[in-house]
């Protein structure tokens, strides 16, 4: 498994807290993070405060209409982790849930800042 430690530009924003959301969609849709920020401020998010599902959903479905979150709890994928999710996605941009965090996978290369291994996959949206 590759992780790539991204660095940002954040444009005069460094002292942003819980913009993990912020980050993987900047990263997984190739968007500077100023304007994701501004996406962000738009749908909803307060600054320095965590971001809910639904606004994270609501900022995908304006850049890629039509995308979706597919959940993992239920089913045959219950028990993902990070690992067999890239196997099995190995190419495309995704923007990922794992515990209380979002992450990027573009082309089976996790972008993060916090990288953690071993992670349980909730969910995730396809962007291309």
């Amino acid at each position: 498994m590759k992780y790539e430690r991204t660095a940002y530009a954040d444009g005069g924003l460094a002292s942003e807290a819980k913009d993990c959301s912020i980050r993987a969609v900047s990263v997984a849709a190739c968007i500077d993070y100023s304007e994701a920020y501004r996406l962000f401020a738009v749908a909803g998010r307060k600054p320095k405060k965590s971001t809910q599902l639904h606004i994270t959903s609501a900022v995908l479905g304006q850049l890629f209409p039509g995308v979706s979150y597919h959940t993992t709890f239920w089913g045959w994928e219950k028990n993902l982790n990070l690992a067999r999710f890239i196997r099995e996605h190995s190419t495309g941009h995704y923007v990922v849930h794992v515990s209380q965090h979002l992450i990027a996978i573009c082309d089976g290369v996790v972008h993060d800042w916090n990288p953690k291994q071993y992670r349980r996959v909730f969910g995730y949206w396809q962007l291309c």
